[in-house]
């Protein structure tokens, strides 16, 4: 709602770490990874609108774990854009953990 709200990138970021915290506890399993899908598929169009100031280290790690759900769902073609879309957002120290 921040986002959309026109927030500055700051106040955005606390609830988008937080999100981050809390999703760890996801991460151990497909199936537990399956249940951020989609609230990260809402999330990473709306940080693409908020201002570069966000961690890039947190876009990374928030792209990687989207990137390694649809991968667990077989939607390769999500996945490849989700990739070009990355790339070109991220700055180029952050693209190692893409490839991880």
């Amino acid at each position: 709602f921040g986002i959309l709200a026109g927030a500055t990138a700051k106040l955005v970021e606390l609830p988008v770490q937080s999100f981050w915290n809390a999703g760890t506890s996801f991460m151990n399993s497909a199936a537990e990874r399956l249940n951020l899908l989609a609230p990260l598929r809402t999330l990473m169009p709306l940080l693409l609108k908020v201002t570069p100031t966000i961690d890039p280290s947190l876009k990374a790690n928030l792209y990687s774990l989207l990137l390694e759900t649809l991968a667990d769902e077989k939607l390769y073609d999500e996945g490849m854009a989700t990739v070009d879309t990355a790339f070109r957002n991220l700055p180029h120290a952050e693209h190692q953990k893409l490839w991880d």
